[in-house]
């Protein structure tokens, strides 16, 4: 296996005080796919055995009152895919709030307003949503082939990283589900491309 040429530099730090924003990343090749799975492998060294994500409750309605309760909405969206019920409109308008939220502020917060502006910017550090929503984006992509999807859970995995050895034991475990499942999904796309491994 190739040597890492430098740190993988998106997933350290204190990404909740302080969130990457990706953008004008220098393309760095196969340099890059390298870096990124070994600081992966690293970090699995670090969690225990992987466990699912857990169930949620068939029957969660969708939000409906002027104050979004997040782990509500995301038990609901979760619900949706897993029932095969990814392109309910619903399912949609509430995946797309969701990616675009992640994408503009790289936190998730406790609560939402109807017009999805946090109720307090402040209230963004509760671990268990980082990885509910994580969960969200990959179900969502295996169901779909979204790259947006897929994109966005690398995102929300890189921000767990940087916080998973505060995490209690349970998400450690999910936390390492997400990260086998994000590399089997890397891994697909290099090989339907048709591209060199990053570890060839």
């Amino acid at each position: 296996m190739t040597l890492e040429q430098e740190p993988y530099p998106f997933a350290d730090g204190n990404l909740l005080e302080k969130p990457n924003t990706y953008f004008y990343s220098t393309y760095k090749g196969s340099a890059f796919l390298i870096s990124f799975f070994q600081h992966r492998l690293r970090t699995l060294e670090n969690l225990p055995s992987a466990s699912p994500a857990p169930t949620p409750h068939p029957e969660v309605e969708p939000p409906s009152k002027k104050i979004i309760e997040t782990e509500r909405l995301l038990e609901y969206v979760f619900s949706k895919i897993l029932k095969g019920e990814i392109n309910d409109s619903s399912c949609q308008f509430w995946l797309e709030r969701l990616v675009k939220k992640f994408e503009v502020s790289k936190r998730i917060h406790i609560q939402y307003k109807q017009n999805f502006c946090a109720v307090d910017p402040n209230q963004h550090k509760n671990y268990c949503l980082y990885i509910r929503l994580s969960e969200i984006f990959e179900s969502a992509y295996a169901n779909s082939g979204d790259i947006r999807f897929l994109n966005v859970l690398l995102k929300t995995i890189d921000t767990i990283c940087s916080f998973s050895e505060y995490l209690i034991s349970q998400d450690r475990r999910r936390l390492a589900s997400l990260i086998f499942k994000e590399k089997e999904h890397i891994e697909n796309m290099i090989q339907q491309k048709g591209l060199k491994h990053a570890f060839d």
